[in-house]
């Protein structure tokens, strides 16, 4: 995927206020977008589908202020579009990768199934302990209640949340990989 953009609150308000005028309305519907957008990724094979929706909502945000101005129709239908070029990139990403253990020699003395959870191990231990907390805490609850309950504990919203997680599972990749490949070398 492309660089992550940032959503600040100005950005998601105004979001809401495209989506509908009224505020209630604008939150359901901004709602069931999301769950949408999370069911329509995962149909086209998209493994991070939930993920994958925060970025089409983010990208979205991040240019509501010129789309809103020249898109007519149906703003949910937008957001489909970005998801299918999000997917798409996604899986062309996909295509170019290959699994490591394809190229990379492990070494004889560590099973092949335990070399990956080593290194995350050690890279959990990179990050400091609020970023290992929220990734502890928002991987063991996997109910909507309890992140919301995690977002408010600290002090933001649940779509704020997920994409500080997903930053911070992205980075956690970037030194897995890193460490397998120390470690087949």
């Amino acid at each position: 995927m492309s660089p992550k953009s940032e959503l600040t609150q100005e950005s998601f308000d105004e979001l809401l206020s495209w989506l509908d005028a009224n505020a209630k309305v604008a939150e359901q519907k901004y709602l069931t977008l999301h769950q949408g957008l999370t069911k329509v990724l995962r149909y086209w094979g998209c493994l991070e589908a939930e993920d994958m929706a925060d970025e089409t909502i983010n990208r979205v945000a991040g240019k509501v202020r010129v789309i809103k101005e020249e898109y007519k129709g149906n703003p949910q239908r937008y957001f489909y579009g970005v998801a299918k070029r999000v997917c798409q990139e996604h899986q062309r990403k996909a295509k170019q990768s290959t699994p490591l253990t394809g190229h990379v020699r492990i070494p004889s003395a560590e099973p092949a199934d335990e070399l990956p959870y080593e290194c995350l191990e050690k890279c959990l231990q990179k990050l400091d302990s609020q970023q290992r907390e929220i990734v502890n805490r928002y991987y063991r609850d996997h109910k909507p209640d309890q992140r919301e309950q995690l977002a408010k504990h600290l002090g933001t919203v649940v779509n704020t949340l997920r994409v500080r997680v997903f930053r911070i599972v992205m980075d956690l990749r970037k030194c897995v990989d890193k460490c397998m490949e120390r470690e087949a070398q």
